[in-house]
């Protein structure tokens, strides 16, 4: 099990909806891959994929964030949870797919009424990840845990920077601002000893690292009942399982061990730690029995927790799609890709393009025309350092050889990354070509 999970997550292979029938998915959508030509408001390609969402209210909660990035993983939440019904539930379209919530805001599929015995997902979505956990016969949440970002940038700079075990007078020191920050802002959601588990090691990064995996584990637990807020996270301890290596834990909830429920951690990177918890159907809290009532209703003997499953799969936003809504995005890449301004730099973000065209068509794509005798507004492409420049050049023909030279640039740059797009093979590009 441990050796399974230490790869982290793989590739995406085909489409999702041909792969053969599963009674459960692990999907991942990293965020900076999936590139958008203008802000959510003003980008065609964010409007077409939200028009996708088929429930109303799903569809305007993802326009209440109001930061960016907060709507791209909110939309793709949404388009995870339909293309994993369609895809685990038999003769069921990724258009008839219809999400509600319970009272604690876990979402299920209220119609058309799923057909496995015990089928609910979860999704997370923190950092760059947006991560989908969906089962048929058992309980699942998931949490994906990048919480560095609720710590002082001090005290980030500081992890990230605490490889071994200092001095006893800096040791001290450190130890005091890692734990008295986690102390004034997590102390009461942890139990004495899971707290002892996080301030045991030597240094921040290791002390951080425990406490990202306990967090997460006590998010998955809570999101796979659907309890929301109610739910006292002191209540649940965890302790890594022996010789797991912190790949598995165990809980202990109000005291009483829980053996029928299992927790398995991932890490996805070096930032983002993964857990997801499954448990009995039983266990399920819905206050308005919504969700209940599209469960079997009673543990399924068949929920084989104690089998592992398999390593999250990295897709990418296209592969939430069917095949034929995938060809009007298609079609508004295209029409994108062969634009004047960034069309370089896009085609770079759709992931096709080895690295360095990628780095060089970013670098050519953010030069902008500048006016007369003005310097570029972003990055340019540098100049030979080797190239004298005539006496009498003037400062308009400067800015007009510029213009020629990104021009040039662009069209060529453009070129070869639709020649290379081609000759991977992949159809998706094919098609826009």
């Amino acid at each position: 099990d441990a050796e399974t999970r230490e790869a982290g997550p793989t590739e995406a292979q085909p489409h999702p909806k041909t792969q053969p029938r599963l009674d459960s998915l692990r999907w991942a959508i990293r965020l900076s891959t999936w590139r958008l030509e203008a802000s959510p408001k003003l980008s065609r390609e964010f409007g077409y994929l939200l028009a996708r969402v088929n429930d109303e209210p799903e569809r305007e909660a993802v326009l209440k964030y109001l930061k960016a990035d907060d709507q791209r993983r909110a939309l793709v939440g949404r388009l995870l949870a339909q293309q994993a019904a369609a895809t685990l539930l038999d003769n069921v379209a990724f258009e008839e797919v219809h999400v509600d919530r319970t009272k604690g805001r876990k979402p299920f599929v209220a119609s058309p009424r799923p057909t496995a015995s015990n089928f609910n997902f979860n999704i997370s979505h923190e950092g760059d990840f947006v991560v989908l956990a969906a089962e048929t016969r058992c309980l699942v949440g998931v949490d994906v845990c990048a919480a560095q970002q609720l710590l002082r940038r001090s005290t980030r700079s500081r992890i990230a920077t605490s490889s071994s075990p200092p001095s006893r007078d800096a040791a001290r020191c450190d130890e005091e601002s890692l734990v008295e920050e986690l102390d004034r802002s997590f102390r009461g959601s942890f139990s004495r000893d899971e707290w002892r588990l996080i301030t045991r090691p030597a240094t921040d990064a290791e002390r951080f690292k425990i406490f990202k995996r306990l967090w997460a584990c006590k998010e998955a637990l809570v999101k796979a009942r659907g309890d929301g807020l109610a739910f006292d996270l002191s209540r649940a301890s965890f302790a890594p399982m022996p010789r797991s290596n912190w790949r598995r834990c165990e809980v202990r909830v109000d005291g009483v061990a829980r053996d029928d429920w299992r927790f398995d951690l991932e890490d996805l990177d070096a930032d983002h730690v993964c857990c997801v918890a499954r448990g009995p159907a039983s266990d399920v809290v819905d206050e308005r029995g919504a969700f209940r009532a599209t469960l079997r209703g009673v543990d399924d003997p068949d929920a084989r927790l104690t089998e592992p499953r398999p390593p999250f799969t990295v897709l990418r936003v296209e592969d939430l799609l069917p095949s034929k809504v995938r060809d009007g995005l298609v079609a508004i890449r295209r029409d994108h890709l062969l634009a004047d301004d960034d069309a370089p730099c896009y085609a770079a973000c759709a992931g096709e393009a080895s690295p360095s065209e990628q780095v060089h068509a970013e670098a050519v794509s953010m030069t902008r025309r500048c006016p007369e005798g003005g310097a570029p507004s972003s990055v340019a492409v540098p100049r030979p350092s080797t190239t004298a420049r005539p006496p009498a050049l003037t400062a308009a023909s400067r800015g007009r050889r510029r213009q020629d030279r990104d021009d040039g640039a662009r069209a060529k740059c453009k070129r070869s990354v639709l020649d290379d797009l081609v000759d991977d093979g992949d159809p998706f590009w094919c098609t826009i070509v």
